[in-house]
């Protein structure tokens, strides 16, 4: 009588892959949000560096959460959105009012993780629109800059 073996390769294998996804993505996050802060918020600030997907799904993840505090979210995220509508910061000179509070509600947004995703994917303004809490304001100040 034979008898059967179990591969234990499937069980390994698919542990094997979960703990490489941790470590290139929410492991190595957590682990440079703790040691390495600077260097992290210089990497995902760079919204056209190439990153690992395990990676880039742990960092929308981590500005979801809000558990980045050091992110610079409007510093980052706020000019690259005005442009997809055409606009740039120093379009707001005369309007120094209007640009703090686009940028306190960037700084206190929500969905900084989805927002970051976007822009670094290239969403227009038009897919921006479905997410972004100033898009309206944004939308129409370039209406009228423009107009």
């Amino acid at each position: 009588m034979t008898t059967r073996r179990h591969s234990p390769q499937a069980p390994i294998s698919d542990a094997r892959e979960s703990f490489t996804a941790h470590v290139q993505g929410p492991g190595i996050v957590h682990q440079m949000a703790l040691l390495e802060p600077v260097a992290l918020n210089e990497l995902i600030s760079d919204l056209d560096t190439p990153l690992n997907p395990n990676f880039e799904r742990a960092v929308e993840a981590i500005l979801t959460q809000g558990d980045l505090p050091t992110f610079d979210a409007a510093g980052t995220l706020l000019p690259v959105m005005l442009a997809r509508f055409g606009l740039a910061e120093a379009d707001y000179d005369t309007r120094a009012d209007t640009l703090g509070a686009l940028r306190d509600a960037c700084h206190g947004c929500p969905v900084k993780g989805r927002c970051w995703q976007a822009l670094r994917s290239g969403a227009d303004a038009t897919a921006c629109s479905t997410f972004c809490p100033s898009a309206a304001t944004i939308a129409q100040d370039a209406a009228e800059l423009r107009g």
